[in-house]
């Protein structure tokens, strides 16, 4: 483009497409927040930065079907890559959406609206990014939230499937 959009324009495009219900477009928007990141924010302020990421955090506080596993996934990347991203707000709703989701996932009595291969997906995803969280929390010394004490349990649970435990067991490596 000869005139590249603005800023607003496209934090509100990126929101837009987050909150609609098709799935290619709510992957274009959590792609394009991790571009904005992986450029390391260039042109955003920190409170911009902050707003894009807090968009990725309520699909999973209110755990919207379309692109939740891969809202999962991109926040389990911010852990990774861009943990400073994860204060305040974000890191709160994104806590809650896992306790949530911890319930809502259960194969045997979770939300009924979703099918087994939706909660074991799903399930998986927030698996991944609670021991994520668990073992940054665990190197910065801070206390462990009980959303992540309740996933590291479900993870170690003879009941699990194989697919939810072994994402706790990641070699270190990987994280």
């Amino acid at each position: 483009h000869i005139f590249p959009r603005s800023k607003k324009k496209v934090i509100q495009e990126i929101e837009n497409a987050l909150h609609g219900s098709d799935s290619q477009q709510v992957i274009n928007g959590l792609e394009s927040i991790l571009l904005i990141l992986q450029q390391k924010g260039k042109n955003y302020t920190a409170k911009e930065l902050d707003r894009l990421c807090t968009f990725v955090g309520q699909k999973i506080y209110w755990r919207h079907t379309v692109g939740l596993k891969s809202a999962l996934n991109t926040i389990s990347h911010l852990v990774k890559d861009f943990y400073e991203r994860m204060g305040g707000e974000l890191q709160g709703i994104v806590l809650q959406g896992l306790e949530h989701l911890a319930n809502e996932t259960s194969l045997s009595d979770g939300n009924a609206e979703w099918d087994f291969l939706d909660k074991l997906e799903i399930r998986q995803a927030a698996a991944l990014l609670s021991y994520l969280l668990y073992t940054k929390m665990s190197q910065k010394e801070v206390g462990i939230p009980n959303a992540l004490k309740q996933w590291k349990n479900i993870c170690s649970s003879e009941n699990e499937f194989a697919e939810i435990g072994n994402q706790w067991f990641i070699p270190s490596e990987q994280v």
